[in-house]
């Protein structure tokens, strides 16, 4: 087993919890809520890894989120993993020495990646993005979800597929050559798969019950269409996400699947303790059915597309 294999299964599947659709320029969202209508909590994090044209200059971040509220972060600056408040005061729930020594090893081996990366594109001039989102997602005992994606300079580059094979889906043509470094030890995919759906879900129920105190659970947004005429014969269309937390959410319209320019409503708070918000375009009444609204949100980690009812 060569040393990047041996010290990507040690980053991968040992020690710490670790890592973000599409955050990465984001993508926690809204899938369904659970059969009682309950909210859920998630366990995410993020690598970000920028190179430079100097040697020595490229940096790395780890970022952990409970909720979508940052509890830790390390860099490649101060090379310490660091809690945020309030989880700096909650006694036993990690050792933040070993968090930054794991997390010292995993800046060698993403950077590691992004320079073989830059090698497959003769591409070491200029500055460049390696960002990757993993994590897990839990709603009571009944819905639980893993995901693992990476984007390379805002690109969609490789994703692990959790079902009954799992494998690393190729979306680049450098992610050819990283597939195979990370399937090349056997088992290594069924290893992610084990990490995702048994190991984060574990850590992410301890620190439920270490964190309870400063934790509400995910609240997936309930969605809204709705128009009024105006004139010339153009409709003024609305689309309201309402009771969702925590406060953080990206509304978009499609046209025919395509992001549109978009009017965005202030985030209110509604009075119990979730938001609102709200996005609204004008378009001619008759091309009303090609659109949709996109909402993207942390109670899920796929987005969710809301198209008009047919009349």
């Amino acid at each position: 087993m060569g040393l990047l294999t041996t010290v990507f299964l040690l980053l991968m599947f040992t020690g710490t919890t670790m890592l973000k659709e599409s955050g990465i320029q984001g993508h926690p969202i809204m899938e369904e809520r659970t059969k009682d209508g309950g909210g859920c909590y998630s366990l995410i994090y993020e690598d970000v890894a920028r190179s430079h044209p100097r040697p020595g200059q490229s940096n790395f971040t780890n970022t952990g989120y409970l909720n979508g509220q940052v509890f830790y972060q390390y860099d490649s600056k101060n090379q310490r993993a660091v809690p945020s408040p309030p989880w700096d005061k909650v006694k036993g729930m990690h050792d933040w020495e070993k968090e930054s020594q794991f997390q010292k090893r995993r800046e060698d081996f993403v950077l590691d990646n992004m320079q073989n990366i830059l090698d497959y594109y003769n591409d070491g001039n200029g500055s460049h993005i390696f960002q990757g989102r993993f994590g897990c997602k839990l709603c009571g005992d009944n819905f639980i979800k893993g995901f693992w994606k990476c984007q390379y300079d805002g690109r969609d580059f490789i994703e692990f597929n959790t079902d009954e094979k799992p494998s690393w889906i190729p979306l680049d043509p450098a992610a050819h050559m990283i597939k195979q470094r990370w399937e090349a030890s056997p088992g290594a995919v069924y290893r992610a798969k084990a990490y995702l759906e048994e190991e984060c879900i574990g850590t992410l129920r301890r620190y439920i019950e270490y964190g309870k105190t400063h934790l509400r659970q995910l609240i997936p947004p309930t969605v809204k269409l709705s128009h009024n005429s105006s004139l010339e014969g153009n409709l003024t269309m609305k689309c309201l996400a309402h009771h969702f937390y925590p406060k953080e959410i990206e509304l978009n319209w499609l046209w025919n699947g395509k992001v549109q320019e978009k009017k965005v409503g202030e985030i209110q708070p509604i009075g119990d303790g979730t938001y609102q918000t709200w996005i609204t375009a004008e378009i001619p009444s008759s091309k009303k059915n090609s659109y949709s609204c996109h909402v993207v949100h942390e109670s899920s980690f796929e987005s969710l597309v809301v198209n008009w009812a047919k009349e």
